[in-house]
């Protein structure tokens, strides 16, 4: 079953671990041996990109320009994040700043000869209609690419939302009529909580779109793609043992550290979940978070023993 997490305004796709069969490091490892078996058969595939999410919408009456909305019921994400309005919206120091304002940059340079694809989108004139793309600026999260680019990953529409406290409370967002959810918990029918549905759209016109980008976007060094297919290579055989035979070594203090095959580790694993991890330099981060992640790989910061994390 295809799982997706709310990011921004959209829905991205799961990381396998993510998944809520996936519990344990075998458990992962079977998903993996399903993914190969599911590729041999020859099933369409498509890459999962290590980007950030950003939704792109259409602003303003008779200037259109494009505009950043991150799905919040925030007065700014409503009326959209303009040019004008992303240092409003990510502080000095973000790591969005630069990229966004590269990426609308390009849309709005783009815009004029884009218009028809838009209009076919029905987002000209319907700022809940939103472009639900993932950028690649570098090394974004964990994965390194070649180049720099984003990927359109469809049309997307939010649901209509009021905001019922807080400093936005009198907010309300536009969009599609909110579909009712049976909660099994609350034994009735309760509103759907993601923030927006994809919407049926041409992909002749998604495929227009992306070509008339293409230019655009390589005057400021970066590619634009909309799904990207994956195929295995002919004669090739899918084969993890290698990988998973390699030493991996988790240094828990100054003085100690342990080293087994990636295998082994996977096979003692329990995914963490949502579960805080604290650093031996008196640091919390997520059990998950990147950082953690390449501390480990790197055996830069001693990892304390603690309930959170077993050996």
């Amino acid at each position: 079953m295809l799982n997706l997490i709310m990011e921004g305004g959209a829905l991205r796709m799961d990381h396998p671990y993510d998944l809520p069969n996936i519990n344990t490091g075998v458990d992962l490892l079977n998903f993996f041996e399903k993914a190969k078996k599911f590729i041999d058969d020859k099933n369409d595939s498509a890459v999962k990109i290590d980007g950030v999410n950003v939704s792109f919408k259409v602003v303003g009456d008779e200037d259109k320009q494009f505009a950043v909305d991150r799905g919040s019921l925030k007065e700014i994400d409503i009326s959209g994040i303009t040019m004008d309005r992303v240092d409003q919206r990510f502080p000095e120091g973000h790591g969005m700043r630069p990229a966004i304002k590269t990426l609308l940059t390009i849309l709005n340079s783009a815009i004029n000869d884009t218009e028809p694809e838009l209009k076919k989108f029905g987002m000209w004139d319907d700022p809940s209609k939103f472009l639900n793309t993932e950028y690649v600026a570098g090394t974004t999260n964990v994965t390194a690419y070649d180049d720099n680019f984003f990927a359109i990953h469809g049309l997307n529409q939010f649901y209509e939302k009021t905001a019922k406290s807080g400093p936005s409370k009198d907010n309300y967002r536009p969009g599609l009529e909110r579909p009712m959810v049976f909660d099994p918990k609350k034994k009735q029918m309760v509103p759907i909580s993601n923030k927006s549905r994809e919407i049926p759209y041409d992909p002749a016109v998604m495929n227009r779109l992306v070509k008339k980008l293409q230019p655009y976007a390589k005057e400021y060094g970066f590619e634009v793609y909309s799904s990207v297919p994956a195929s295995k290579k002919e004669d090739l055989n899918i084969d993890f043992s290698d990988v998973l035979s390699q030493p991996f070594t988790v240094k828990l203090s100054d003085d100690r550290e342990i080293t087994k095959p990636l295998g082994d580790w996977l096979k003692e694993a329990n995914i963490p979940r949502f579960r805080t991890v604290k650093l031996a330099n008196g640091k919390k981060t997520h059990a998950l978070h990147r950082q953690l992640y390449l501390n480990i790989l790197g055996a830069e910061t001693p990892l304390p023993e603690c309930s959170a994390m077993k050996f």
